[in-house]
C-alpha cells in the first residue's frame, strides 16, 4: 500500500537499490525506503506494537508479519516512545 501511495514516475528515480543509488541522496529520500517505513507503521502502528509488550514472536504470530518488520517497529516503538528495552523480545 505504501509502494502505490508513494511511489509516482518522479519518485522511481530515487527508488534503486543502496549500491545504486547516489552517495548524496540519503536513504529517507528514497521513495523506497519512505513506502516500507509506512508499511512498517500501517501494518504495526506503534501504540499496538507497545501493547503486545514489544514481543516480536507476539507480534509476529498475532499480525503475520516477517519477524524483521516486527523488529524494525518494535526499535521504532521504543526510540519514539522513549522505552527501555528491558521488554524487548527477539
Amino acid at each position: 500500500m505504501g509502494h502505490m501511495l508513494l511511489h509516482d514516475k518522479t519518485a522511481k528515480a530515487f527508488s534503486a537499490a543502496d549500491a545504486e543509488r547516489l552517495p548524496s541522496i540519503p536513504k529517507e529520500q528514497s521513495a523506497e525506503w519512505q513506502a516500507d517505513r509506512f508499511c512498517d507503521h500501517y501494518l504495526l502502528p506503534i501504540k499496538f506494537v507497545e501493547s503486545l509488550n514489544f514481543d516480536a514472536h507476539l507480534i509476529v504470530n498475532q499480525c503475520n508479519v516477517p519477524h524483521r518488520i516486527a523488529l524494525r517497529q518494535i526499535i521504532n516503538a521504543q526510540r519514539i516512545l522513549k522505552v527501555g528495552t528491558s521488554n524487548y523480545q527477539t
